[in-house]
């Protein structure tokens, strides 16, 4: 096909670097930048190869979001072009379309081949990922911008190719409209005057084409705003949940529930919206325009009012566009609360049940939800207002112009096929200008959106390409704690002076004191989820914040007391969703934690799904399994915030004892009476 964008061969110098070579191939095509000889110095762990999860973690941090499918060879022509095939269970290649003739792959080894699909099956293992490009990716091709995350939201840039394109297409089957009008001209001044059958037959099927190709237009248009608004929706709400997970744990602590609720659903009114809407507008624009000058060229006078009235319904509506930006503010903050009350009602539920509040709850339900119908009554009895006056005086501008252009057929100097022509034109003008007014205040309403969705950024913080080498390093679990301060409500309730503390490897430090005092405030502080307003955290004698968070993640395993499991099977759970699942792993882990055989004893054991707050299980039940998780990566270090109290005495010892046997470095806050049996160090928190 004529145009057709091609992925450019990128060939792999190393035998292991497929990978590599097909992530930058992909990149470049969507319109990144990156170089095959600066991915291999970014991941130089991969010199031996990788992994499917290499693969998807690679292609996050290069601005992509990877979604891998299983797809047998009838399914290839679903996937979204170009995708990542799995190729004989040792290699990765690049498919680029597929075709009655075969499937066109780009190969780093080989090079660009087409392929019958009798061969592709010999070599195609069934597995596919398909990559689609988040904004950050095409607003900062090299990935390197600071910039780029806000860009990603608040830039229009990023979706200018797609607001190109449904310009095109719509433009093209506005063509087609204005043609429309001419023929009947034709028929009215030329073929009943002169009785021409012949012309007539002509300008029948001429008209009838234009009418196909108008159906056929329409067509095209709707099924690229489809596609396109879903990989934009895909994009979005990837780079949305990776920039809002970057965020520190102070973030969410000063928002609702109801502030991520709006975020979130702002993405769809953006999605719906930015191609389709700016697209419009800009058509609507220049067709505005072009068909005023026509007019002016049939009749200047005529034509003037139609600009006239034209030009003042746009300028009311431009006067009127702060007030209509405040109102649908106002809407989607009443909504985001009614939902986040209605999300709070079912995560409290036995609260709820248990207390006899679902009076109080469905009253607050409905106080809600009556506030977001207001909200909404006012943003739509604003716009019906403007749409009334506006009609008052489009009524009055058709009355005028069709007396006015009688009066020129009455005269001689127009004739009836041109006076039909010049008010279909008219009404031509009348819905361009009612699509560009409603487009211009949903573009409006688009800027809301977006400020809301790149607030998300703000302290978001990502980490560089780590080495992937520094996954598999272990720390000895050295911590030390050196001049700690830290202070809440504004500075008023101190919780650390000038802290300072030492844990030595494999020692088991009890943090004690009453509650409220800061012991799991202080786990959060060396754990750098909290940072303090003064001193140092050094893991194995460095600073922590040396190391990459990765590591960090990788050597420490964590229970807090906020910890949950989440919808998914138990192993699932267990294995934090780990690609590369390792069952005896598992098992293991559940065994150190005393609850291996209660999980035997369920119907369907290991694969046993819990809810998402584990309302499947007992809450000592969903303790240990938590603990199980933390054990899974195998840390050197585990901190644990009263990760036993939900226990029996006997199983807390049982479970204790298993844990100090283990020989890693532990500390643990609890106001257990059992855990000062296995401790070789204390750290009273809050006592003189």
């Amino acid at each position: 096909m004529i145009g057709r964008k091609r992925v450019q061969w990128v060939r792999q110098d190393e035998r292991s670097e497929c990978i590599l070579a097909c992530l930058a191939m992909i990149s470049n095509y969507h319109g990144g930048t990156h170089k095959l000889r600066e991915l291999r110095k970014d991941y130089p762990g991969l010199s031996r190869g990788g992994t499917l999860r290499d693969l998807l973690d690679i292609a996050q941090k290069l601005h992509m979001a990877p979604r891998p499918l299983k797809a047998d060879i009838e399914n290839l022509s679903r996937l979204s072009f170009p995708c990542i095939l799995h190729w004989n269970f040792d290699h990765f290649v690049v498919a680029e379309r597929i075709s009655r003739r075969g499937l066109k792959i780009v190969d780093p080894a080989k090079g660009i081949e087409e392929l019958p699909l009798v061969e592709v099956s010999k070599r195609y293992t069934g597995i596919a990922i398909e990559l689609t490009p988040l904004p950050s990716l095409r607003a900062h091709p090299t990935g390197r911008s600071k910039d780029g995350v806000k860009a990603a939201f608040l830039s229009i840039r990023p979706y200018l190719g797609s607001i190109s394109g449904f310009a095109l297409v719509a433009a093209a089957n506005l063509s087609l409209a204005l043609i429309a009008p001419l023929s009947i001209q034709l028929v009215i001044d030329r073929v009943i005057p002169d009785r021409d059958l012949d012309l007539l037959q002509l300008i029948a099927i001429g008209f009838l084409l234009i009418q196909l190709l108008g159906v056929l237009g329409s067509y095209a248009q709707s099924m690229f705003v489809l596609r396109t608004s879903s990989n934009l929706r895909l994009a979005t709400i990837h780079d949305f949940h990776r920039h809002l997970l970057g965020n520190g744990l102070e973030y969410f602590n000063r928002r609702g529930l109801g502030h991520f609720v709006a975020q979130y659903n702002s993405i769809s009114y953006l999605v719906a919206h930015v191609v389709k809407d700016l697209g419009a507008a800009a058509v609507d624009l220049v067709y505005l325009i072009t068909v005023l000058v026509i007019l002016m060229f049939m009749d200047f006078q005529i034509a003037l009012v139609v600009a006239a009235t034209s030009a003042l319904a746009v300028g009311v509506r431009w006067a009127l566009m702060r007030r209509s930006r405040e109102l649908q503010n106002k809407l989607v903050v009443a909504a985001a609360q009614e939902e986040s009350y209605f999300v709070e009602t079912l995560r409290g539920i036995y609260s709820v049940k248990a207390n006899r509040l679902e009076l109080h709850r469905i009253l607050g339900g409905i106080d809600r939800a009556v506030n977001t119908i207001n909200s909404a009554f006012s943003a739509k009895r604003f716009d019906l207002r403007f749409e009334v006056a506006i009609n008052v005086v489009k009524s009055l501008e058709s009355i005028l112009i069709l007396y006015m252009l009688a009066t020129r057929v009455l005269s001689g100097t127009m004739t009836i096929g041109v006076m039909y022509t010049f008010y279909m034109y008219r009404v031509f003008v009348d819905q361009r200008l009612s699509s560009y007014v409603t487009t211009m205040a949903d573009i409006l309403n688009i800027r809301v959106h977006q400020q809301r969705l790149a607030e998300s950024t703000e302290e978001a913080r990502f980490e560089t390409a780590d080495n992937d080498i520094s996954l598999f390093l272990k720390l000895r679990g050295e911590f030390e704690i050196r001049d700690i301060s830290y202070s809440i409500d504004n500075g008023k309730k101190r919780l650390f002076d000038g802290f300072s503390a030492t844990v030595k490897v494999r020692s088991f430090v009890h943090v004690s004191g009453p509650s409220g005092v800061g012991k799991s405030t202080l786990l959060k502080i060396m754990l750098k989820i909290v940072e303090p307003e003064r001193g140092e955290i050094l893991l194995d004698g460095r600073d922590i914040g040396g190391y990459s968070q990765n590591m960090v993640k990788n050597n420490i395993g964590v229970v807090l007391q906020e910890d949950t499991l989440f919808s998914g099977s138990i192993i699932s759970n267990v294995s934090s969703f780990d690609d590369r699942l390792d069952f005896q792993r598992v098992q293991d882990c559940c065994r150190i934690c005393e609850v291996h055989e209660e999980v035997l004893r369920l119907p369907l054991g290991y694969h046993s799904l819990v809810g998402d707050m584990g309302s499947n299980l007992s809450s000592g039940q969903q303790q240990r399994l938590l603990l199980a998780r933390a054990l899974y990566k195998n840390p050197t270090i585990l901190i644990l915030d009263e990760a036993t109290a939900n226990l029996d005495s006997e199983i807390e010892r049982k479970i204790l004892n298993n844990l100090k046997s283990l020989g890693k470095t532990i500390i643990f806050a609890s106001h257990s009476a059992i855990v000062p049996e296995f401790r070789t160090d204390e750290w009273p928190i809050g006592t003189p």
